[in-house]
């Protein structure tokens, strides 16, 4: 008689936990949506649950939602963090301490994080079938080293002195650094999707300049070092580049700048952008292949490996307007080719050899023979 009533209680419990968890998914869903998609974007782990057709894939990060969904009331609100560090920052630096020095420190730290993912990419064996170049081996230490060398060394001496310009242009201008004036997501967004395509067009042309045969030779051909290549050759280049094209970088700041958030933002995109464009890897589920006319791996890789074409670091539009991408759109028709009649061989194989061990008959081989008899 106690069992029924126990029962009834244990299911009452199980319901109303029920229902909280659904509350808690439901109110706190588009947070944690949020905050997967930032994550996401510097560590993707759905690439490393691509095991066949990716069945493991979304269900994961379903889960993932739904628990972290359900955390965020027990954790708090990492915003709430942020504010605390932000006002912290702003209380006890200068605008001159935090917009230079703030942001060079925010720049090597970028750094050492986009390179995280790529170097356990490159060290995982089930993804090396995604790596584009198959017949070149992924860089060695010494390759990372040389060029890690390089970027820091740029970063302290070349591109120090430049952020120092935008201390100036914010003190000039105004252009507010405090917490409570930081603004929403969607101002955000639009800026950064538009200092996107201000960049994309200074850099297409930039980039196609200093393919001219006169001063290649002096300048780009430091980039073009690795022609296959890998996460830091992103920012592996010579100090006029860095100036030349980090003008595209400027001038979306010059004309879009409402915060000393949205500089830091925009920083964050850009190295994200051009470290997945130099990966060396067509991963699959890559959330910046959500973006239209998205200009990736695969294209810039080309670029690398055949120096000619596919100038832009961004978008598509431009190669496609000026005919710099038809050798790569050639290239890509024939490498499809090749692996689609490749998949077809080895479906056959895999066919002949089920039906050697099964010892059924072919499909049609009966008539086959009845048509070859006398």
């Amino acid at each position: 008689g106690a069992a029924a009533p126990a029962a009834a209680g244990a299911v009452g419990a199980l319901c109303a936990a029920s229902r909280h968890a659904r509350g808690a998914v439901f109110q706190h869903g588009a947070e944690a949506l949020f905050y997967l998609a930032l994550v996401a974007t510097a560590f993707n782990p759905l690439p490393l649950l691509f095991h066949g057709r990716g069945r493991l894939a979304a269900p994961c990060a379903a889960a993932a939602w739904v628990v972290l969904a359900l955390a965020l009331p027990l954790v708090g609100d990492p915003m709430v963090a942020f504010e605390a560090a932000w006002r912290a920052m702003t209380g006890r630096f200068t605008l001159l301490q935090i917009s230079v020095f703030g942001s060079a420190l925010l720049h090597v730290s970028l750094t050492m994080i986009l390179n995280i993912f790529p170097i356990l990419v490159q060290n995982l064996p089930q993804l090396q079938r995604f790596k584009i170049q198959q017949d070149k081996a992924p860089a060695n230490v010494s390759a990372w080293y040389h060029c890690f060398v390089h970027i820091f060394a740029s970063q302290c001496l070349v591109q120090l002195p430049l952020i120092t310009g935008q201390y100036f242009f914010i003190a000039y201008f105004s252009i507010p650094y405090d917490y409570d004036s930081i603004p929403g997501v969607w101002a955000i967004l639009w800026r950064l999707a538009l200092a996107l395509v201000i960049d994309d067009t200074w850099v297409y042309f930039g980039h196609r300049a200093l393919h001219d045969k006169r001063i290649y030779k002096y300048v780009h051909k430091v980039h073009h070092t690795y022609t296959s290549p890998f996460a830091p050759d992103a920012e592996y280049e010579h100090p006029v580049e860095t100036v030349v094209l980090g003008v595209g970088f400027f001038l979306a700041c010059m004309v879009l700048t409402n915060h000393l958030f949205f500089v830091w933002a925009w920083l964050y995109m850009r190295l994200l952008v051009t470290y997945d464009s130099h990966s060396g890897y067509d991963l699959p589920l890559n959330l910046l292949q959500l973006i239209p006319c998205y200009n990736g791996a695969r294209e810039h890789d080309w670029h690398h490996q055949f120096f000619n074409g596919n100038y832009a670091p961004t978008f598509v539009w431009w190669d496609r307007l000026f005919g710099t991408s038809l050798a790569f759109d050639r290239f890509e028709r024939q490498r499809r080719s090749r692996e689609a009649a490749a998949a077809g061989a080895a479906m056959e194989r895999r066919g002949d050899e089920w039906y050697a061990r099964s010892g059924a008959a072919r499909p049609g081989a009966e008539a086959g023979a009845v048509a070859a008899a006398p």
